[in-house]
């Protein structure tokens, strides 16, 4: 459909003198938000090939960044855009610490990193961040934890397809 058409008859529906109630069923739903899907755990995750460097088998992944001046955690969608970014480089952190790659630095990190999270609506993401016991990268990750975002993401809700034969294993086939 093309905007001026339907510019018009959304034009025509505001300025009907019938009263409208809300009984009335919408002959069309129109999906303004296109990863409503993946919050339902209703979409599919993205497998990616088999020989990239990085598996794309998510919806948000969690990626935390360490520079030489910052430290950075950002949220990124599997489809490559940066959702969430937050660094110890932002005025609004770095005024309260005393360094930006800190111990104290991770910590307030996660925490304002899981306050914006949890605004935008997100509670649960992959994470393939690479941490070793008593780094300052564990702290970042338990304080998380902590705030109440999920490091996994939930798994796929599998639609039951009544048409769909289940296929057995044939007596022939060799399974090594």
């Amino acid at each position: 459909m093309n905007i001026s058409k339907s510019i018009f008859l959304t034009a025509v529906r505001c300025m009907s003198n019938k009263p409208t109630s809300n009984n009335e069923i919408m002959p069309f739903i129109y999906n303004r938000n296109p990863r409503n899907l993946e919050r339902l755990r209703l979409a599919r995750k993205p497998k990616g090939y088999p020989f990239e460097k990085q598996l794309v088998e998510y919806w948000h992944r969690l990626s935390l960044t360490t520079t030489r001046a910052a430290v950075i955690a950002e949220l990124i969608h599997n489809s490559g855009n940066v959702v969430i970014r937050v660094s110890t480089l932002d005025w609004s952190i770095r005024q309260f610490l005393y360094s930006c790659r800190d111990t104290q630095a991770y910590i307030i990190l996660a925490r304002v990193f899981a306050e914006r999270c949890m605004e935008s609506g997100f509670t649960c993401m992959a994470s393939d961040v690479i941490y070793h016991e008593g780094t300052k990268v564990e702290l970042f990750l338990k304080e998380l934890l902590k705030e109440g975002i999920s490091l996994r993401e939930p798994t796929v809700f599998n639609i039951h397809d009544k048409w769909r034969v289940p296929r057995e294993k044939r007596p022939w086939t060799v399974l090594e």
